[in-house]
């Protein structure tokens, strides 16, 4: 009863392990072509500074047309003695002027510019400099000029130089506020790349792991199929333990991080299952030094250096196989090295190494997960073969 159990186990993770492949691409497929308005939402949402500036958007604005003011009325009432009367015109001027920036930053710039239609965009800011040099000069001509310089009236109101002189006017106070713009904009644009960018190497590395267990899961299956054509009592004992590390890969590895305690349990569990397949054929020496209770790592990162040493150390080897397994944690630095004997062939010197499927699929999540923060240094020579890995947490 308890043998038919355990087979309806296998059969259930087998099953399930298809579907997670099948499932996974899916996802993945659905996942990359997601929504570049949500992106922005949550982008403005999560962005301390775009915050800051939209909760006190009405402050800001206020600012900086005071300043506006003060300065050019300070200005202007140095250079001719009248404080009252610069800051007077700067004062009745300003309409004109805020009028001309919130229509460019606000319709202008959203809607031609940064739809890249900039023909159009040159084409309306010019006549809006046109026709707002007109609207300064109306200004200027009835309301300043009769208070201030009369003696101008008689130039009559469509002087060339007075109108280019208000276009020039109206134009600098739109300089900052259009600068702002377009650095918002650009600041945006490179939110949401990177945003992309995440999502999808998270894409990536969710496939990537899903991977893993398919082909943990293959490798194993061959173990099993071995065990079952020589009818060995040793294939319940093997069932059982492939549904402890399915336990974990399942549930515990769903984490972007677990507890290298808790990889290192899984790399014992994992250990335990090839000696029942193996006996005797090898002799493991595990080391541990350093903090591994509060110290967290990206899961399966190990286990396919462990599967690579059964794969081409022991299975192929008609010794007795050593496996050295030694982890160092310090510093904010994981160090591991793992070396296994092979069955000499020639020469001691370092050849280059064939990769399989589960060390592409590694040094793919290294560059994913830790990128410029590991080195990794493989070494097959004629009788071992060695791995150093380094990680900076």
């Amino acid at each position: 009863m308890a043998k038919a159990g355990q087979e309806l186990l296998l059969v259930e993770f087998i099953g399930s392990f298809a579907g997670i492949r099948k499932k996974n691409i899916i996802l993945t497929d659905i996942s990359i072509r997601f929504n570049f308005s949500y992106m922005k939402e949550d982008f403005l949402q999560n962005t301390n500074m775009f915050d800051y500036f939209s909760r006190n958007r009405i402050f800001i604005h206020l600012a900086y047309w005071i300043l506006w003011v003060c300065f050019f009325g300070f200005m202007w009432g140095t250079y001719d003695h009248d404080f009252t009367k610069t800051f007077l015109i700067e004062i009745i001027e300003l309409p004109v002027k805020i009028l001309l920036v919130y229509v460019n930053i606000y319709w202008f710039m959203p809607y031609l510019l940064f739809q890249r239609k900039y023909i159009r965009y040159i084409v309306y800011v010019c006549l809006a400099l046109v026709i707002g040099g007109l609207l300064q000069r109306t200004v200027t001509f009835y309301f300043i000029e009769p208070i201030y310089w009369p003696e101008r009236l008689p130039l009559g109101f469509f002087k060339i130089t007075f109108i280019l002189t208000s276009i020039i006017g109206i134009t600098t106070p739109m300089i900052i506020p259009s600068m702002g713009k377009l650095f918002q904009y650009w600041y945006r644009g490179q939110q949401d790349k990177q945003s992309l960018e995440h999502e999808n190497l998270q894409v990536e590395l969710k496939l990537l792991k899903s991977q893993i267990n398919p082909h943990f899961l293959f490798n194993t299956l061959n173990s099993l199929y071995a065990l079952s054509l020589k009818q060995s009592d040793k294939t319940s004992e093997v069932v059982m333990k492939l549904s402890e590390l399915m336990h974990y890969m399942l549930y515990e590895c769903k984490q972007p991080k677990v507890y290298v305690s808790q990889e290192l349990q899984f790399i014992r569990n994992y250990i335990a299952l090839e000696k029942v397949r193996f006996g005797e054929r090898f002799h493991v020496n595990i080391k541990v030094k350093g903090d591994v209770n509060h110290t967290q790592i990206a899961p399966l990162i190990l286990l396919p250096f462990v599967e690579n040493c059964f794969k081409h150390g022991v299975n192929s080897n008609f010794q007795t196989s050593q496996i050295d397994f030694k982890l160092e944690i310090s510093d904010h630095q994981i160090f591991f090295e793992l070396k296994n004997s092979l069955q000499e062939v020639g020469d001691s010197k370092p050849k280059s190494v064939e990769e399989g499927f589960g060390l592409r699929n590694l040094r793919r999540r290294l560059e994913l997960i830790y990128p410029e923060k590991h080195d990794l240094r493989i070494e097959h020579h004629s009788n071992f073969f060695q791995v150093k890995l380094s990680i900076s947490l």
